[in-house]
């Protein structure tokens, strides 16, 4: 953001929920510590929130039907969020939303809706009427219960290309679709990823330095490398990774949530549910592979996403209602440090600002 935080210590937290507003929190860098405040924006089931890249405008994905996308100005004294606009996400239920690196568009994931919706946006936050541009998916996978239809649970902006990649929890497949002027073509066939049948991708994350992006299979329970040609966008698929322990249970409920880099590219950090861990992998400055570090098991249910914040992890545990603050050390490995618990609402996703 290009105004400063609020005091010298103090950070504001926005948490998406599955609820009905967007809680506010003050976060202590020195101490760990959460603090509850007493701003709740209302917005209808608010699931996942992401910042605009340079100015103080917040986005909500609201996961209803038919989906929207409300934008909301920022204040930096105090965490108050204003409601500018709202404007349709191109499908039910939108999952995910990401703000285009130059901050002209919204991409949404319309996991309920197997579609992908792409809108253009003014700096004052004000979406521009008839830009949308959707895709609609078709296909499955074969776990009738969860791959009946395509299901998009991720929207990313390739970092060197005019793309945007969806990963599809429904037909175990990422798509890249052409990006010109805020809208979107069809998915170019020749970049399509195919993942193992019931695999799931469900998020991916790119490393700063090193041409390779990874993705988290959320049934698989597996974290994938793949490089990433920068020429042409690319993305092929090379090793990976169990997410579980050794001898660990599998089932309906084991599934893997949210993946992230540190600022540095040194370390990867995956959440997995069911058995409620956050796995921690050294990422080799050669080649990009992994290896283990720790698998941490937290102090509650659920975790649905995480944020990094330099010396310190925030996990949103949506079973739990909680917040759970994890201390990043310097080989990477996590260690719990305090948890905010008796939220209002669910937890579903954590923006710092």
């Amino acid at each position: 953001m290009t105004t400063a935080t609020p005091t010298d210590r103090d950070r504001f937290i926005f948490v998406g929920t599955g609820g009905s507003k967007i809680l506010t929190l003050k976060f202590n860098p020195t101490t760990g510590t959460l603090t509850p405040t007493q701003t709740q924006t209302p917005s209808p089931t608010p699931s996942f929130l992401a910042l605009h890249p340079n100015l103080p405008l917040l986005f909500a994905g609201n996961e209803v039907s038919p989906g929207t996308v409300t934008s909301f100005a920022v204040s930096c004294e105090d965490g108050t969020l204003t409601r500018v606009d709202a404007t349709e996400s191109g499908g039910d239920g939108p999952a995910h939303v990401a703000v285009h690196p130059e901050g002209g568009s919204v991409a949404a994931a319309n996991y309920g809706g197997g579609s992908v919706g792409v809108v253009s946006v003014r700096e004052d936050g004000t979406f521009v009427r008839g830009s949308l541009t959707r895709f609609k998916y078709s296909g499955s996978g074969p776990d009738k219960s969860r791959q009946e239809s395509p299901h998009p649970h991720g929207v990313y902006f390739h970092p060197t290309q005019p793309l945007l990649l969806v990963p599809d929890l429904g037909t175990d497949q990422i798509h890249a679709h052409p990006l010109s002027f805020g809208s979107i073509a069809p998915p170019l066939l020749d970049l399509v990823v195919h993942r193992p049948g019931g695999a799931g991708p469900r998020h991916l994350a790119f490393h700063p330095s090193l041409p390779i992006a990874y993705l988290v299979d959320e049934m698989l329970n597996t974290v994938s490398a793949l490089t990433n040609d920068p020429a042409s966008g690319a993305l092929t698929f090379t090793q990976s990774w169990s997410l579980l322990p050794d001898g660990a249970a599998r089932g309906f409920d084991i599934t893997a949530a949210e993946i992230a880099l540190s600022k540095d590219g040194r370390f990867l950090y995956v959440s997995q549910r069911g058995h409620e861990l956050v796995v921690v992998f050294q990422v080799s400055p050669a080649d990009g592979s992994l290896e283990l570090v720790q698998c941490l098991k937290l102090g509650g249910r659920q975790p649905r996403h995480f944020v990094l914040a330099d010396a310190w992890m925030l996990v949103a545990l949506q079973g739990s209602r909680a917040i759970q603050v994890l201390r990043v050390l310097e080989d990477g490995s996590l260690e719990a440090a305090t948890i905010l618990e008796g939220l209002e609402e669910e937890p579903q996703c954590l923006v710092l600002l």
